[in-house]
């Protein structure tokens, strides 16, 4: 398990919440099904992916799980976009990344 900031984790936290339930900020864990085709543009891609992510009971701390498989050529780099459904927002949080340009800190992505 890896671990992110707490504001990285707001981040997420908001763009969940405004797209899901209005208890969703009570909720204390959550799971993405990842997928080329709901990237935006789309990718035709077999490869598939989940991200979990979970707060610690005080909210300090999130640890988040994130697992592929059936990718073509490896996975580059991972991260959450802050955006409308459908549309390509920022990106907010980096996972990992095998780029030479990555942020300070990210660490690389399994291959």
């Amino acid at each position: 398990m890896k671990k992110m900031s707490v504001a990285a984790f707001i981040l997420v936290v908001v763009s969940i919440a405004m797209t899901s339930a209005p208890n969703a900020l009570a909720q204390c864990k959550w799971q993405a099904y990842l997928r080329g085709l709901e990237a935006v543009s789309a990718v035709s891609s077999p490869g598939s992916g989940t991200c979990t992510l979970e707060v610690n009971e005080a909210g300090t701390e999130v640890q988040y799980t994130l697992s592929y498989q059936d990718t073509w050529g490896g996975v580059p780099k991972s991260h959450i976009h802050l955006g409308q459904k459908g549309a390509g927002g920022g990106v907010s949080v980096f996972l990992c990344s095998n780029r030479p340009n990555a942020p300070e800190g990210v660490p690389a992505c399994p291959v």
